[in-house]
């Protein structure tokens, strides 16, 4: 088949799939499932239209091209990588169908207290976060990244130097990973419940906020800090809300919104970051969003198995992202794709679909797909009994799994906010109160209090 083919055929799938999560979302009170099939397509499968067509070094702020983009030109290539993302598609089609057609609407949880249960597991996650942050940032680098971070460079090289600065301070037993855990998810949940609690709880929501872009700052990189804004932000003006106010929002100009806000966020991080001019960080912001994803992901398709084997069912759900920690020396690392695909010392970054490409082809696709979306579906078995404010809320804490979704394995995207965050306040919440009349649901849940 040729590309215009496979082109027009990509075309018509990301179509039908887009209108199958609108339609899910409009007729089920599942929001998970259907919203990051939703953010997939637009920031990965869309971007598989239009990247072959680009030249490699359309992006301004990498000197040397985006080799990836001509892997994309590959005709074997680029079949392999759009049959991996059909098969995603089709699988979170028929889960979106299912659960479209059995979800329950009659059921709504409502927490109308603390309990002691509740007050115990809420001092955990305190001790926990105080516990993580003491061991990174004191004991650990985290202070010393914090400290010398730097939000104006003089060229892109630069700015990437100093990322790659972190690379070299951190290692394995510092604890950046519980830190991240505690900065993108347990502080959140924490937020959350202070924001609930009116404007007494302001002050401690803020700070919150701050000790998780603490975090965020000192990683170097652009989206924690821009998913760690936009979801503090979307948690508090979502919160500030009541029910009713929330049911006459115009929603589609509120999602447009945070669309062209992240945009302008990321375009901006690029423009004072990396000291690129407006015109130049607007590509780049465009490029680093839509183009990128799809074309990391060309680098697996291209290496496996043509030039490594490969590396197993077992392997397909994480692949080391820095050799010098990995405990198997014979396995391959992210730095050995780009180092193949690229001819560079570089990493490549890519989906849980490209992860799983690696593992054992598309016997891997379909099975991170299946665990995926079967995780997503669970945690909306959750999160489908919330009312409307709340389910918006929890979107809001998983927003910066958007990034994990697209940048990481299955591994990466377990961890991330979109699995863990409907976990945690599942453990917070204690009653479950079932109304049959679907009519007065919501009225029923505002006479009592929320997560």
């Amino acid at each position: 088949m040729g590309t215009g083919f496979l082109w027009v055929l990509h075309a018509l799938v990301i179509i039908l799939s887009c209108s199958l999560c609108v339609w899910a979302l409009s007729r089920s009170r599942r929001i998970l499932l259907p919203s990051f099939v939703l953010g997939f397509v637009v920031l990965d499968s869309i971007g598989l239209l239009f990247a072959p067509y680009v030249r490699n070094d359309f992006l301004p702020y990498i000197s040397q091209g985006l080799g990836t983009v001509d892997l994309l030109k590959l005709q074997h290539v680029y079949t392999r990588e759009l049959t991996a993302h059909w098969i995603f598609l089709l699988v979170s089609s028929l889960f979106l169908l299912g659960e479209t057609y059995s979800a329950r609407k009659n059921g709504v949880v409502r927490v109308a207290r603390i309990s002691p249960r509740n007050k115990v597991f809420s001092i955990l996650l305190k001790v926990f976060a105080l516990f993580s942050y003491i061991r990174y940032f004191f004991l650990g680098p985290g202070l010393e990244l914090l400290l010398s971070y730097k939000l104006f460079y003089e060229s892109p090289s630069a700015a990437v130097a100093d990322r790659n600065y972190v690379k070299e301070v951190l290692s394995l037993g510092q604890g950046a990973f519980l830190a991240s855990i505690t900065a993108y998810t347990i502080l959140p949940v924490l937020a959350l419940r202070s924001a609930l609690n009116g404007k007494r709880s302001n002050f401690r929501f803020w700070t919150y906020c701050l000790l998780s872009a603490a975090y965020a700052v000192q990683t170097r990189q652009k989206w924690p800090i821009v998913a760690v804004i936009l979801m503090y932000l979307s948690v508090y003006v979502i919160s500030r809300y009541g029910i009713s106010n929330i049911r006459k929002l115009p929603l589609g100009r509120i999602a447009a919104v945070l669309v062209v806000g992240a945009l302008i966020l990321v375009i901006g991080t690029y423009h004072f970051n990396f000291g690129l001019s407006w015109s130049d960080s607007f590509i780049s912001g465009i490029g680093r969003v839509f183009v990128v994803p799809c074309t990391a992901e060309a680098a697996y398709f291209y290496v496996f198995p043509d030039i490594f084997q490969f590396r197993g069912l077992s392997n397909s759900f994480n692949i080391d992202m820095i050799s010098k920690w990995s405990r198997s020396t014979s396995d391959v690392t992210i730095y050995d794709v780009a180092d193949i695909s690229l001819g560079s010392p570089s990493s490549v970054n890519a989906s849980f679909l490209a992860v799983g490409w690696s593992g054992a082809g598309y016997l891997g696709v379909v099975l991170v797909s299946l665990i995926l979306l079967g995780l997503l579906w669970a945690a909306d078995t959750f999160v489908c009994k919330l009312p409307v404010r709340d389910r918006l809320l929890v979107l809001a804490l998983s927003i910066p799994s958007l990034g994990q979704l697209v940048s990481s394995s299955l591994v990466g995207f377990i961890s991330s906010n979109a699995i863990l965050v409907p976990l945690l306040l599942w453990l917070l919440s204690i009653s479950i109160v079932i109304i049959r009349d679907r009519k007065n649901v919501e009225a029923n849940y505002e006479r009592g209090k929320s997560l």
